[in-house]
């Protein structure tokens, strides 16, 4: 059987005017705000509960890995 470990990659921090509900696993982001702190160079990007691809990451999860993102 086949792993993935993925490691996004980390160019800022959440905002505070991210919006997530924790009584929820795994964890609801109603809103998400990410703070940039340098240009990212990875088409995954991760931070607390939140996890952002760019459309290019999300189609080749989509076709060759999860199935929907």
């Amino acid at each position: 059987m086949d792993h993935w470990v993925v490691v996004p990659e980390q160019p800022g921090f959440v905002g505070d005017r991210t919006v997530v509900d924790t009584a929820t696993l795994p964890p609801t982001v109603e809103r998400a705000h990410f703070v940039f702190t340098r240009q990212p160079t990875d088409g995954l990007i991760g931070a607390g509960p939140l996890v952002l691809v760019d459309r290019e990451t999300a189609e080749a999860l989509e076709d060759n890995v999860f199935g929907e993102v």
